[in-house]
């Protein structure tokens, strides 16, 4: 009687262990046993059917060490029973492996759901974190998403408990050049896939420890910021664009640069959010990303816009269409770098014309819009040239002089 151990995916970065074992009382016919053991198949020596030590370290050492006592145990369980009950048929024998291992249904069959078990897992893990804003809810579903894509694409099954350096390699590789992501999405989709990793090592879920290395990382990169001038919106507005998918994405830009909304504000506003009052109208708007609520006044051109409209928002437009829009329309208008501009330009510009208007705005009264904590944060966010700085310092000196 031999037992002989080997891995069912010897092709995969990662695979399980099978138990085979053949008995003239099974009629020469193999019995396999799928066990609960998965590892890295580069720690796998053949010759001696057991985890290869001596090239790990740290979890991963012991979780081999582990994993060869697990196998040695099964081994002389298997042949202890069968010395005892050499007439036992593969049926029973497979139950009393089961009932000794604890293991009640076969690796393989595990294999087969454990994607689909993560990815629950997953889901009702974002679902279940009340303390989530929407954006954030819908991002690391984007990255799950994107997960699920990687393992369909490549082939490759996708657990934390095999999720390696090697596999994280293979990942960012198909970001980078089957998705052509920019550099940014592929910094934010390995930024929530590490966070998703230390959520589910807090739920008690078996990770990998490959996720806390330096190089299981991406770099962000900082892209070139912009913003349009007055007279820059003013062009905007000019244009006759009427109520089309452009003018209303066009109407919708130039609500949040004059009013220092984010998209996920400006494009979701009802009429319910404008107030009038009698010093005059307002927007007041519960921000999706902070929670907080912003009271803002509405300015003539942001008023005309909305008579557009019968004293309503304009309808939304979906971000990716805006964004595709918005290009267009600072072409026509003539505007540099139009390629650059985007839903979010129109919150930097706000911020951006209004620190020019020193004279009527303090600082502090942009910051309660735009919710930066810090001046500091706001000087960065903001699109000034040191020339602009020091002419602004300059006259206030001027002022207390």
């Amino acid at each position: 009687m031999k037992v002989v151990f080997r891995l069912r995916t010897p092709s995969s970065p990662n695979s399980g262990i099978e138990l085979d074992f053949s008995n003239k009382v099974f009629k020469n016919r193999r019995f396999k046993y799928g066990t609960s053991e998965v590892i890295p198949t580069k720690h796998w020596n053949q010759r001696t059917m057991r985890a290869n030590i001596g090239k790990s370290s740290g979890s991963l050492y012991q979780s081999l060490i582990n994993t060869n006592r697990k196998l040695d145990s099964l081994e002389i369980k298997l042949l202890n029973y069968m010395r005892e009950y050499p007439a036992t048929t593969a049926k029973t024998l497979k139950e009393h492996l089961e009932d000794e291992t604890g293991v009640t249904e076969l690796k393989v069959q595990k294999e087969k759901n454990n994607e689909e078990e993560l990815f629950a897992f997953l889901d009702n893990m974002i679902s279940d974190n009340s303390d989530l804003k929407p954006n954030t809810i819908k991002g690391k579903r984007q990255t799950v998403n994107t997960l699920k894509s990687f393992q369909k694409d490549k082939k490759i099954d996708v657990n934390f408990e095999t999720f390696d350096f090697l596999i994280f390699k293979k990942f960012k590789r198909y970001l980078t050049k089957d998705r052509d992501f920019r550099p940014n999405t592929v910094w934010k989709h390995v930024k929530d896939l590490k966070a998703l990793m230390r959520e589910a090592e807090k739920n008690k879920r078996t990770v990998h420890p490959d996720y806390r290395l330096g190089d299981f990382t991406a770099k962000e990169v900082e892209t070139e910021k912009i913003s349009l001038t007055d007279a820059e919106i003013d062009s905007l507005i000019d244009l006759n664009l009427g109520s089309s998918g452009l003018g209303r994405s066009r109407d919708l830009f130039v609500i949040g640069a004059l009013t220092g909304l984010r998209y996920s504000d400006f494009s979701t506003l009802k009429k319910e959010d404008i107030v009038h009052e009698n010093d005059g109208d307002y927007i007041v708007k519960r921000q999706v990303k902070t929670s907080r609520i912003v009271k803002i006044p509405i300015a003539s051109k942001v008023k005309a816009i909305l008579n557009k409209y019968d004293g309503s928002p304009p309808p939304t437009v979906a971000p990716q269409v805006m964004n595709r829009n918005i290009k267009r329309i600072c072409e026509v208008a003539g505007i540099d770098h139009a390629d650059l501009v985007t839903t979010h330009t129109a919150r930097r510009s706000f911020a951006t014309n209004a620190y020019r208007d020193e004279e009527n705005i303090p600082i502090i009264d942009i910051m309660m819009i735009t919710g930066h904590k810090t001046e500091v944060e706001f000087l960065k966010y903001i699109v000034i040239s040191p020339e602009e700085h020091a002419m602004r310092l300059a006259r206030k000196y001027k002022r207390f002089s």
